[in-house]
């Protein structure tokens, strides 16, 4: 037997009882002992109604949890939709995008410092996350550098944001790498995302 049916059991006998003295015997003894039975009652579904609350609290709060963490779920893959819908629609996007691309590729700032690249561009030209901050200058040949900066910036003021330019990137190694890379402006129209074909790489020679 559950423990609020004894209770009710206990509050109906006294109750049963006190009903017996207001007839046969003692009004008084009856008075006090309905009193009683309807106080044991009236304690018995206010514990039961406190702990009920107390349930509903606790799972409503598991229920606010666990759609907190659907929303943010959801939420996380709705911008990585987006983020893989437009892949050069802003900073975010675009690592995003180059982590997949087969193709070297590198993301640089307005003043030239790198923002992040790919594997492929790592193991192209040997680069490693220290690179990431720093200036991308010398990475070019210092003859032609100030000529491609000026096309890029010529190109920008007459709002291309996709262009290309042959030339020639310098590893950490020393070696150079002949190609063409591919420059695409980012809405702001400071940060680009430059992706480099070299020739060693290209199905003709």
């Amino acid at each position: 037997m559950h423990k609020r049916e004894s209770v009710q059991l206990a509050s109906i006998t006294i109750f049963i009882f006190g009903m017996i003295q207001f007839g046969l015997y003692s009004f008084e003894i009856g008075c006090i002992t309905t009193g009683i039975s309807f106080y044991i009652m009236l304690m018995s579904e206010s514990i039961l109604l406190a702990r009920v609350q107390n349930e509903m609290t606790i799972s409503l709060e598991a229920l606010r949890k666990k759609q907190d963490i659907e929303v943010q779920d959801l939420l996380f893959y709705l911008r990585q939709s987006k983020l893989g819908n437009s892949p050069w629609s802003s900073v975010d996007a675009a690592k995003n995008h180059i982590v997949k691309l087969g193709l070297p590729a590198i993301i640089t700032d307005g003043s030239g410092a790198c923002l992040a690249f790919n594997t492929a561009m790592a193991e192209t030209l040997g680069l490693n996350k220290d690179f990431i901050g720093k200036l991308c200058h010398g990475l070019h040949n210092a003859d032609t550098y100030g000529e491609y900066i000026q096309g890029i910036a010529l190109n920008v003021d007459e709002g291309r944001r996709y262009m290309h330019s042959r030339m020639e990137l310098l590893a950490q190694s020393g070696d150079r790498h002949v190609g063409t890379i591919i420059i695409i402006m980012l809405p702001d129209m400071k940060n680009a995302v430059g992706i480099w074909l070299p020739d060693n790489a290209g199905i003709l020679s």
